[in-house]
């Protein structure tokens, strides 16, 4: 199985909190490559795209959470 498809099921396990903790550790993360990215150092471009790439996931996984609750409370 590829990296991100264990990425995309490992958040799909996690509440709501996690998946902001998580959201702000990349947003943290992205602060410091960027400034690593002055450098020109091509590890620090890779890893800026994968944090931007599960940054994007973990925002569309948080968002889906949102609307199953807000659509199971509509239910009720």
């Amino acid at each position: 199985m590829s990296k991100t498809k264990t990425f995309l099921t490992d958040i799909r396990a996690k509440d709501r909190p996690e998946l902001e903790r998580q959201i702000a550790q990349r947003y943290s993360a992205l602060r410091t490559l960027r400034f690593s990215l002055g450098f020109g150092t091509v590890s620090a471009q890779t890893e800026l795209r994968r944090t931007r790439r599960e940054l994007a996931q973990l925002w569309t996984v948080l968002g889906e959470k949102l609307l199953d609750a807000d659509s199971a409370v509509k239910e009720k």
